[in-house]
């Protein structure tokens, strides 16, 4: 069996970080993706998505390097977890991360800076998250080398999505 899910989205707030009973910390997000498509009439339409993260390995670093808004790239598994509340069942479906990137480009540095190699090294598995030594974000990363770089097995034809959109 296979479980794996692979996002590109943007937080719609800051991670909250929590420590548990023992001692281990986890932070919890939620990122959104969204696609353009032609409805039935052929107007476009915008569906966005929103999905539960939950980040064990590396907690402290997710949140520290994140923020509202913040472009990042997700790897994990989804899990569905059940409580009862008030004698109702309740469920929630979430991304448990086993890896991030951070996608954000420094504000000072130009676009055209970007090369292939550092965004092969951006989507590599070879990275590994821990809590006692947090990764920096990934410099000069660029969503339009992004799409050249995935153009051929993943579909990029959608528009950014901005801050000011995000309601929360």
């Amino acid at each position: 069996m296979f479980n794996q899910v692979i996002l590109i989205g943007r937080l719609i707030k800051d991670a909250e970080v929590r420590e548990i009973a023992n001692g281990k910390l986890v932070a919890n997000a939620t990122l959104v993706t969204n696609k353009k498509f032609k409805n039935k009439d052929g107007e476009i339409e915008e569906k966005s998505e929103f999905h539960n993260l939950v980040v064990w390995n590396g907690a402290s670093a997710f949140a520290t390097y994140t923020q509202k808004g913040s472009l990042v790239f997700i790897r994990g598994e989804l899990t569905t977890r059940s409580w009862e509340k008030n004698g109702v069942k309740q469920y929630r479906t979430e991304v448990v991360v086993n890896e991030f990137k951070f996608l954000d480009k420094k504000q000072e540095q130009p676009a055209d800076n970007v090369d292939i190699e550092q965004m092969k090294k951006v989507f590599s598995n070879s990275t590994s998250f821990n809590q006692e030594e947090p990764e920096e974000p990934a410099d000069n990363v660029d969503i339009e080398q992004m799409k050249k770089v995935f153009s051929d097995s993943t579909s990029f034809n959608q528009e950014e999505i901005e801050i000011n959109n995000i309601p929360f």
